[in-house]
């Protein structure tokens, strides 16, 4: 014997009923900006002009224009954080190798400077190359954000 939940025989019930099979989207505007509905816009809500569509039904290619463009937005949002980032810690990481450059030219004036010179190399490579693999990275980023 079939046995069906009560959440199942109302899922199957919902998606029989034939005025939730063609819903209508709404496209409301509000002092936060342009949101979706299942219903109309409240009376709170500035109803606009239909003919510009907004404040009615919309259509699915409209629907998904405006949801590319928020997504475009929200990417360029993304990229331009990421470009902040990586500007800050290239300029953290040269603030670093300048001082070390300033101790390797202080410390070649004593004996033992040529010692200190070569580890003072070594952590300007580290530097050098901890500084090209944020560029690189964030670049990656972006491009994730881009074509993902």
């Amino acid at each position: 014997m079939l046995k069906i939940s009560f959440a199942a025989l109302g899922l199957l019930m919902t998606g029989m009923n034939p005025s939730t099979a063609h819903a209508q989207v709404y496209q409301c505007d509000d002092p936060d900006g342009i949101h979706f509905s299942d219903r109309p816009c409240g009376p709170e809500i500035r109803i606009e002009d239909s003919s510009r569509g907004l404040g009615g039904p919309i259509s699915a290619a409209s629907l998904y224009q405006l949801e590319a463009k928020k997504h475009q937005r929200e990417t360029r949002r993304l990229t331009n954080r990421l470009y902040d980032w990586r500007d800050r810690e290239v300029a953290m990481i040269d603030r670093r190798i300048s001082a070390l450059e300033s101790r390797k030219t202080r410390s070649a004036n004593s004996l033992s400077g040529a010692t200190r010179a070569a580890g003072i190399d070594q952590q300007i490579a580290a530097l050098q190359q901890a500084r090209s693999e944020t560029i690189i990275n964030t670049q990656g980023e972006v491009l994730r954000l881009l074509y993902w």
